[in-house]
């Protein structure tokens, strides 16, 4: 079957393009589109893209007929879209995990219905799975105990899959984590100065003085965490992009458009550096560490002590700051909860970069 033109808004997608698609992938097989809903959806927080819930009904029961499709696009803004690519994120490389990946791990993620993408347009589209009622987490808010440790378990198990595997070399499509390293420290260098023209007033000046710094050091530091061992990392684990249900299964991890390949606590730093409150940070950082720790052991990893994995701790604190400041810069933070997200995010920073003496580090 020919593959059905990309839409560019959900507005674009008829009856007719939706069963199409559903049928390439062999979502449906006998049955047809007759109608369509679109409206917005409040699965995650994406400042990178647009979001689409879509009712769906049909001519004829199927089983496996979805009757809810979360459908997304790429942003309308081109600044955000060449923020995206310039960033190590990709809109084509979450296509490709939910292509080429997330089918055959244990890790929990939406079913792909149908996705396309065009390189040359930069038109993409990612039919998925709707979790809901499943509970999305909060970046904002304060997650419970039960909620960090799921998170914790779920990918850890999943960087455990992947780790030192034979099966990287052939995920040539997953960039290694200190890519273009000294490119994206010079990039890093032109954030600042937007980045701080609108967040420097909520950091204190010893703050603004290791984001300067980090502008001659970022590079070195992810190349550290491009050694091996290595493994599959999300990049963007954090509470916005899990979906809770009461499976007991862990939850659903969405967004993947930030994988790549390097030391797996960059992704653990992300979570609980930016997800917890630096109060209860403090007060279970090393146990949720040595948590962490363990369940690689438990899966099988070997030959990376506990005390390694405190120091890549520390370095991923630092080199996380490429997201932050470069997001920071360039997305639109205007709306409530957008600058209640960053302001939460650069205070939960500024203070783990203090606990743990990154400066030290540059």
């Amino acid at each position: 079957m020919t593959a059905p033109s990309i839409p560019h808004t959900s507005e674009d997608i008829t009856a007719d393009w939706l069963t199409d698609a559903l049928r390439s992938s062999g979502v449906i097989t006998t049955s047809s589109v007759t109608s369509i809903d679109a409206g917005d959806t409040s699965a995650g927080h994406g400042f990178t893209g647009r979001i689409a819930r879509l009712a769906v009904t049909y001519d004829a029961h199927e089983k496996y007929a979805p009757a809810s499709i979360i459908a997304k696009f790429p942003s309308y803004d081109p600044t955000i879209r060449a923020a995206v690519t310039d960033s190590a994120m990709s809109y084509e490389r979450e296509i490709r995990c939910y292509e080429n990946l997330l089918g055959n791990v244990a890790l929990s993620t939406p079913r792909r219905y149908y996705s396309a993408c065009d390189p040359e347009s930069g038109e993409c589209i990612l039919l998925l799975q709707d979790l809901a009622p499943a509970r999305f987490g909060d970046n904002v808010g304060n997650p419970s105990r039960e909620d960090i440790e799921s998170a914790i378990r779920a990918i850890a198990g999943f960087h455990a899959e992947f780790w030192e595997s034979p099966r990287l070399v052939d995920m040539d499509w997953l960039p290694e984590y200190a890519q273009d390293a000294d490119a994206r420290q010079r990039a890093f260098r032109q954030a600042i100065g937007p980045f701080l023209s609108t967040w420097g007033k909520y950091l204190r000046p010893s703050t603004i003085d290791l984001i300067n710094r980090l502008g001659d050091s970022l590079a070195r530091i992810r190349l550290q965490l491009s050694r091996p061992p290595r493994t599959i990392l999300h990049g963007d684990y954090r509470l916005d992009n899990l979906a809770f249900d009461e499976s007991g299964r862990g939850p659903a991890v969405i967004d993947w458009q930030a994988p790549s390949i390097g030391r797996s606590v960059a992704d653990m730093a992300y979570f609980i550096v930016y997800c917890i409150d630096p109060n209860e940070r403090r007060a279970l950082e090393s146990e949720l560490l040595k948590l962490y720790h363990s369940v690689l052991v438990e899966y099988g990893v070997g030959a990376y002590d506990f005390e390694s994995c405190m120091e890549d701790y520390r370095l991923s604190i630092a080199a996380n700051m490429l997201r932050t400041v470069r997001v920071g810069g360039t997305f639109d933070y205007s709306g409530d909860r957008a600058q209640a997200l960053l302001r939460t995010i650069l205070h939960r920073v500024e203070t783990a970069l203090s606990d743990h003496r990154v400066a030290e580090l540059i």
